[in-house]
This record gives C-alpha cells, sequence and structure tokens, in this order.
C-alpha cells in the first residue's frame, strides 16, 4: 500500500485521487457549479440587507413642526428705559419711609426687598401725554423650513384690577428720546400691537400692517413690546402673534419664563396714595407730601 498525504487517497491500480476529485465522483460538475452558485447569490443577498436603505435622507434637515415645536423660539426678559422710566414702585399698603431701601439700578437690594413687601414696579410712556407702561424685551428665532411671518401681535389680558395705592416709591427719570417700540393698548378693545411717532406716541397704524417682519430657520427678530394703560389698572396678559408659512397659519402664544404672565400697572393715574416717597439729593426717601405720584424732588 502506498502512503497518502492530506486530500489525497490512493484509487485502483494504484491510482492518486485528489479532494476534488472526489467531490467530481460523488457530485458531479453541475452540481457543485450549482452549490457555487447559490453561496453567491446568498452572499450578493446578505450584502444588500445590511445596507442603510439611503443615507441621502439623512442628510436632510428635519422639519420642526412634525416633532412639535413652536414657530419661533423665544427669549423674553423686562427691561427699563431709565431716561424715560426712572424708578417707580407702587404697594397695596402705606409703609413708613424709614422701612424701605433707597431705590437704586446699580443695587438690586432695594429691588428684592421692595418686591417681597408686594410692590409693583412700572414704567412710563411719554409723548403728547404720559402713559404707565411695562417693557419686554421679546426675541423670535425662526423655527420652520420655511420663512415664518408674522401676521398680527396683540395682547391676550388674563385678568385686570386695581392698581395698588398705599405707597408709591419714586425716583425722577432724567430725560430721553422714544425707542423703537410696539406699543400695545391694553385698554383698547382689539389690543393690537401699534407703532409709535418720533415723539414716542403710539399712531393708528397697526405694526404687522405696516412692518413686513418674517424669520428664516435660526434667524432672530428682536424688537421692544410696550403694554401700557391710562387706567389705575394692574393687568396681567400675554403676547399672541398670529403668524403664516408655506400656506399655513398658527398663533403663538409669549409669556416670562416659567410661564409666567406679562405684567402692568396703571401707577400713573391712580386717584390718591397713602403715602409717597421720592428720594432727595442724598439719596434718602422722604415724603413729598404729594397724593399723587407727580415724583418732583423735595426742596
Amino acid at each position: 500500500m502506498s502512503d497518502s498525504g492530506r486530500g489525497t487517497a490512493v484509487g485502483k491500480n494504484n491510482t492518486i485521487v485528489t479532494g476534488i476529485q472526489n467531490v467530481h465522483n460523488g457530485l458531479g460538475w453541475p452540481a457543485v457549479a450549482g452549490l457555487i452558485l447559490l453561496l453567491a447569490c446568498l452572499a450578493m443577498a446578505g450584502s444588500y440587507f445590511l445596507l442603510p436603505e439611503d443615507t441621502g435622507r439623512n442628510n436632510q434637515p428635519q422639519d420642526p413642526q412634525k416633532a412639535g415645536e413652536e414657530p419661533f423660539h423665544v427669549a423674553v426678559r423686562q427691561v427699563w428705559d431709565l431716561p424715560q422710566d426712572g424708578t417707580f414702585w407702587a404697594f397695596p399698603d402705606r409703609l413708613p419711609a424709614g422701612s424701605l431701601h433707597a431705590p437704586s439700578d446699580q443695587d438690586q437690594r432695594a429691588s428684592r426687598q421692595y418686591a417681597s413687601l408686594g410692590g409693583i414696579r412700572g414704567g412710563r410712556n411719554c409723548g403728547e401725554v404720559c402713559t404707565s407702561v411695562s417693557r419686554y424685551h421679546v426675541t423670535l428665532t425662526g423655527n420652520r423650513l420655511q420663512p415664518v411671518h408674522i401676521d398680527a401681535i396683540r395682547a391676550k389680558v388674563l385678568s385686570k384690577k386695581a392698581a395698588p395705592s398705599g405707597t408709591f416709591v419714586c425716583v425722577p427719570p432724567q430725560g430721553g428720546g422714544p425707542a423703537d417700540t410696539v406699543y400695545i393698548d391694553l385698554d383698547s378693545p382689539r389690543k393690537d400691537g401699534m407703532e409709535v411717532d418720533k415723539h414716542n406716541t403710539p399712531t393708528t397704524r397697526i405694526f404687522a400692517d405696516g412692518q413686513n417682519r418674517y424669520a428664516a430657520q435660526d434667524e432672530p427678530l428682536d424688537f421692544i413690546v410696550i403694554g401700557g394703560t391710562a387706567e389705575p389698572a394692574l393687568y396681567t396678559w400675554e403676547l399672541e402673534l398670529e403668524l403664516s408659512y408655506d400656506g399655513k397659519q398658527e398663533t403663538q402664544t409669549i409669556r416670562l419664563k416659567d410661564n409666567k404672565p406679562f405684567q402692568t400697572v396703571g401707577w400713573l393715574h391712580v386717584p390718591e396714595y397713602k403715602a409717597v416717597y421720592v428720594r432727595n439729593p442724598t439719596g434718602e426717601l422722604v415724603e413729598s407730601g404729594e397724593k399723587q405720584p407727580k415724583c418732583t424732588q423735595p426742596s
């Protein structure tokens, strides 16, 4: 008997038969070819199903509307126009002057104390006449694939009650000019945002009608919104925007952080306060002897 290596066998008449020959003799070449073809097809099919369907679609920006997001990202903060506003605080109760810190916009201790005593800070907007106001800096950043157009800006009043009339604290303003604003008369029936003239007086022109404002995705819009009242009232309110984009209409509501509403106090039109304090040249609070907030420096 002859020796044979791996993959070989000794056949009849000492013929060397390789492994391939064994397969050939056992299965036949047509069967082998079919098996190889089947394995190749399975390999191709497996590679097809393992590939991503269409990686091109993953590069397309997602529509925030489908994610349930608002048309605008919003940032709001209350602001003060010190040349116009000065520093005005109204309290529900009569407070002794000695119990109050002297107000200062550089030192926030007085503001924190006043708020803890129920005080509400107010501003004023003076054109031909002066009106009690509050001011809010609103930044809207577009959040749609198509530009979002502002069709209307108006206020929705949530509550209205009498303004506080216990104590009034005043630091007179130092003078100044008008600001580029959207003004909302909270006493009006529709409460639309209006344009102001060069004297800072609200006009009869609706802001959204005369100003074509829109923002593309991630584009910011900045403006000042003023809520004003000529009544001795305390308003809480929110801002409503009527918007349109890509043939769609939508309304978005805007509030402060923590979903707090805007607030406007009609301090200027309270008929009578129990006490009115002003800051004298030395920085101390003294009683003016008046019952209305005329905010004149005491002699």
